[in-house]
């Protein structure tokens, strides 16, 4: 259907007076003032001059005309996040000084000041290429670099004031890009094969790039942008003007007069206002206090808009209160071995493996700040910039927090502790590439050099031992080995091993703590002689295979087990077909140790979303909790699991030991208590495309990882550390544990960014955030490529995605060692440049079902246990319901 053609939605239109005429705007109702005509439009001068420019001057809407209609598309306030823009974001800490003639000379940061540069010139050229490609016609405005933002000054405030005016004239140059894409867009749909992604390829611009322009604000035409507008002529349009229904389409707000002359045309009857906008007579009103906002004093404006926020503290202040509280729920469950971790840590802060967040102040409004995370190659540097007093370390989660309300600034004559810095390389120098127009901005990944057999310490994810048997004794020790894994078994290096335990013993606590956590095993009372073990290769294994151990670790010791063949014949039985009898497991009635008898159990209801995808979840309605939102399981296996851990844990415990361990979860909020929806635009989130002849290498997956990353540092990310799986993985080190434990961000309007569960028993309405499909393809590397049969894709990715891992017989609903062993091996695929690029690269879905099926035991030991624990809560809910109802 072509534009002219289409419905326009008039439905968030509105009228306004504007000097004596009707205007109306069928997708704004912003108030506005009527532009004043520029002497400088429709001649052949510049209205941009580098002596006064100031980027807010053009986020109004002027009338359009063909060399400067494209102001309409200016960004008002940008989203500065994605591999793009997010060199854009930092607001503080940007000048470095050095002494000159008894002077100080101030300037930007160099790492930045190349970044910006490296942005400045793809903005020039991308611009230019496609205007001549398409033959647009754009007076483009001068460059940022010609704001001084890369040369030195003489002055603290002149250098700050050089770099906000140079940060600020980046939007202008986003806005005509954003609509030289959309009029390429545009004119693509008539000649066939001609797009704006193809011809900046052409132009020497990588694939890399041309993502990161598709996933910014530059290609964000919804509503999620505002953008400056225009007014437009619709009786006597000017050349070139596209139609109203075009700039709709874009998210472009438009405003056009609607006077006798404008009614008397019937052939444009269709831009008509609907009645009752017409009939608002509150858009004059709105009008007048529009024209006269001048006449107000200005301390009085600034008073009156500032005073709300003046009244509650700072976010940042809000922020440590709740951490301090959230600290001291943590310590009082705390176990000798975390705390010697935790000490440990505290005597020495980690400063390359402990995620970094500065607190910024934003540009929406004052006394608002937000807390920002620090990419990994920028940890150490950062910290280096702030003082003593203005860095909080939380021991707890691993954790900086760098704000420069908290305390003075590094004096002059203070040493800076530069130890903070680090400069390890953790990418294989054969793969840096320094070409034009490249992406050589993105971040190295965090990804093993050839060589390495496992991941690298910055990559490890610390797991804290937490005992979770509720009906023992404190149990050995767990088996220590040599790995990074980050399954619960997991002991922190710094934790003390008892000296006469050995490796097997280790092992064995190990093997029955999973059978008892995961599936509910109970020994046998009194146990068999401890002089079998498994003497076959191939059984240990197979048991190894089955508890998801790492075999390299286990290997020489498996087979001096006592008790690993009870192991086997419980998985066994289960693989057969058999439930576990009375005293085999406690999902069972009439076991000795029946979850049932569980104090957590009894508060455990079964609930569902009603959502676009309804899904069964098992939902803890505690009375007495530490926090708002209500802890919900996936799976029935799962929330038995929660029952089993320590009496003593509180809501808080158990979500920290679930998110340690990447067991899914959901942190469900009632309705009421959400906050309203967040305030920072998000940019568009689409897979990257690639042809049929594109061959990926390693400077693909760091450019895939730069994406990831950015998608990871927005807010709604915290859903990704509670699904578990190979997402949990890719961002333990990314996402802060902390915005998982403070519960769901906010409402969204967006379509697959929040799951809503009514609650039958009390009719309550809960809300937690969640992930589009597209944003969990991206976590996961997801890219559309095409066959090179006509039209036809298909999708490949870096990591399986969620729908093929959730369902493989490799999904433990836990991360383990056997699931490290494999991730760690797929990156040495990715790095080793000797291996088939059809191996190394991103994988179809069908390779990936293939690696992540898993034997067939595992699936049958997984679907089993999920049938039988949920038979097993079904019934109890059975019982009580009935008994509900018969004392009525």
């Amino acid at each position: 259907m072509s534009l002219q053609n289409a419905t326009l939605d008039k439905s968030s239109g509105s009228t306004v007076l504007l000097k004596g005429d009707l205007y109306y705007s069928p997708n704004s109702s912003r108030l506005v003032s009527l532009p004043i005509q520029h002497p400088s439009i429709g001649t052949e001068h510049t209205i941009f001059h580098v002596e006064c420019a100031d980027a807010n001057d053009f986020t109004e809407p002027y009338f359009w005309t063909e060399a400067f209609g494209w102001l309409s598309f200016v960004p008002r306030n940008p989203s500065y996040t994605g591999p793009l823009l997010d060199r854009l974001s930092k607001s503080t800490n940007l000048l470095q000084s050095r002494p000159e003639n008894y002077q100080y000379m101030y300037y930007l940061d160099p790492q930045i000041k190349e970044s910006w540069l490296r942005l400045d010139g793809w903005l020039c050229y991308s611009t230019s290429a496609l205007a001549q490609e398409f033959n647009l016609a754009a007076v483009r405005p001068f460059s940022p670099w010609s704001l001084d933002y890369d040369k030195e000054q003489k002055t603290h405030q002149r250098a700050l004031a050089k770099i906000h005016s140079s940060r600020g004239w980046f939007k202008i140059w986003l806005g005509l890009l954003s609509y030289l894409v959309a009029q390429a867009q545009s004119k693509g749909l008539s000649r066939q094969g001609l797009t704006w992604e193809n011809e900046l390829l052409r132009h020497g611009f990588t694939d890399n790039i041309v993502d990161a322009i598709r996933s910014s604000t530059v290609c964000d035409f919804t509503k999620n942008v505002e953008r400056a507008g225009v007014f437009l002529d619709i009786i006597n349009p000017k050349p070139g003007q596209p139609s109203v229904y075009w700039f709709c389409s874009h998210g472009i707000p438009v405003w056009y007069r609607w006077a006798s002359g404008e009614r008397a045309l019937s052939s444009i009857s269709h831009l008509a206002p609907l009645p009752h906008q017409l009939q608002d007579i509150s858009s004059s009103l709105r009008n007048l206090s529009k024209e006269t906002r001048t006449l107000v004093p200005p301390s009085t404006a600034e008073t009156s808009k500032t005073s709300p926020a003046s009244s509650s503290p700072p976010e940042y202040e809000i922020f440590f209160a709740k951490c301090r509280k959230r600290n001291a729920e943590l310590l009082r469950n705390e176990n000798a071995k975390d705390k010697q971790a935790r000490l440990n840590r505290e005597r020495k802060p980690p400063t390359v493996s402990a995620k970094v967040f500065e607190w910024e102040e934003s540009d929406t409004g004052s006394n608002i700040w937000v807390r920002r995370q620090v990419l990994k190659s920028e940890r150490g540097e950062t910290l280096s910039r702030y003082s003593a007093a203005q860095k909080r370390y939380d021991s707890f989660l691993n954790e900086w927090d760098c704000c420069e309300p908290l305390g003075p600034d590094l004096s002059d004559d203070e040493d800076e502790d530069f130890s903070f810095i680090s400069y390890e390389f953790e990418e294989p120098t054969s793969y840096q590439r320094q070409a034009p127009y490249d992406d050589t901005s993105l971040p190295r990944t965090l990804t093993p050099p050839p060589q390495a057999a496992h991941v690298t310490d910055s990559e490890r994810v610390d797991v804290p031992q937490i005992h979770p048997l509720q009906h023992q004794s404190p149990p050995v020790p767990c088996f220590q080995g040599s790995s990074t894994s980050p399954h619960s078994s997991s002991v922190s290096s710094s934790a003390p091993i008892d000296p006469n335990v050995t490796n097997w013993e280790l092992l064995q606590q190990e093997i029955f703590e999973l059978l008892s956590l995961q599936y509910g095993f109970t020994p046998p009372l009194p146990l068999p002689p401890s002089s079998d073990c498994l003497e076959s290769e191939a059984d240990c294994k197979r048991l190894v295979r089955m508890l998801g151990l790492s075999w390299h670790e286990c290997k020489d010791f498996i087979g001096k087990v006592p008790h690993a063949f009870i192991a086997k014949s419980f998985f066994d039985s289960v693989v057969a077909g058999r439930p576990p009898g009375d005293d085999e497991c406690d999902f069972n009635f009439q076991s000795r140790v029946s979850i049932s008898l569980s104090e957590r159990f009894k508060h455990l209801r079964i609930v569902e979303s009603f959502d676009t995808k309804p899904r069964l979840l098992y939902m803890f309605d505690f009375e007495q909790t530490d926090v708002q939102w209500k802890l919900a399981m996936t799976t029935a296996a799962d929330a038995l699991l929660v029952c089993r851990l320590d009496a003593a844990f509180g809501t808080l415990e158990i979500a920290h030991y679930l998110v340690r361990n990447g067991i899914p979860f959901r942190t469900l909020l009632p309705s009421e208590c959400v906050p309203g929806p967040g305030r920072e635009p998000l940019p568009p989130c689409v897979l990257p495309m690639r042809l049929s002849d594109h061959t990926f290498g390693v400077e693909d997956y760091n450019a895939y990882a730069r994406h990831r990353d950015a998608l990871l540092n927005q807010p709604r990310a915290r859903v990704a550390l509670m699904r578990g799986g190979f997402v949990w993985r890719l961002s333990i080190n990314i996402v802060s544990i902390s915005s998982v434990l403070q519960g769901p961000t906010s409402w969204s309007r967006m379509p697959g960014t929040m799951i809503m569960v009514r609650d039958a028993q009390t009719g309550k309405i809960f809300i937690d955030d969640d992930l589009t499909e597209t944003e969990f393809g991206l976590i996961t590397g997801t890219y559309i490529c095409s066959t090179g049969f006509g039209s036809q894709t298909a999708l490949r990715s870096w990591f399986p995605s969620l729908t093929t891992f959730d369902v493989s017989g490799e999904n433990y609903n836990r991360w383990n060692g056997q699931r490290e062993d494999g991730f760690a091996s797929r990156l040495l695929e990715i790095m080793d440049a000797t291996r088939a690029a059809n191996s190394r690269g991103p994988l179809t879905a069908s390779k990936w079902r293939d690696l992540m099926r898993g034997t067939k035991e595992q699936r049958v030991l997984k679907d089993k246990i999920e049938s039988w624990s949920a038979t097993f809560i079904g019934e109890d809910s059975r019982k009580k319901n009935e008994s509900s109802s018969a004392s009525k």
